[in-house]
């Protein structure tokens, strides 16, 4: 008898690509976003240490939940994406001024995903 351990594998991995709320979202650019910039030495911006970061990008991201004005179709896979594309990003991307471009499409009006 076959294991159901590689569909139960593959369900997990299903729901948390779909399940990857707001909040959560939020929490982890907060963090991700200031880490980056941290690695790269390109803190100044933000005042020079990772908190100010932190601070500056809580705002940001945070005042974003929940807002249909702001994000009007959140879409989960989009921000999911943007999160894992941030891990990869290079600091002479950063440095000139790119960010991950599938990052643009978490909040937009034409997203039709759902969280």
């Amino acid at each position: 008898m076959p294991s159901p351990r590689p569909l139960l594998l593959v369900a997990c991995t299903l729901l948390a690509a779909c399940g990857y709320s707001q909040d959560r979202y939020a929490d982890d650019m907060i963090e991700l976003t200031c880490a980056k910039f941290a690695e790269c030495d390109m803190l100044d911006f933000f005042g020079g240490t990772e908190e100010a970061c932190q601070s500056y990008q809580q705002s940001f991201y945070q005042g974003a939940e929940d807002d249909t004005e702001t994000c009007p179709n959140y879409d989960s896979k989009a921000a999911r994406d943007c999160a894992d594309a941030w891990e990869d990003i290079t600091c002479a991307e950063l440095e000139d001024g790119q960010t991950p471009a599938i990052c643009s499409s978490v909040c937009t009006a034409g997203s039709d995903a759902e969280e």
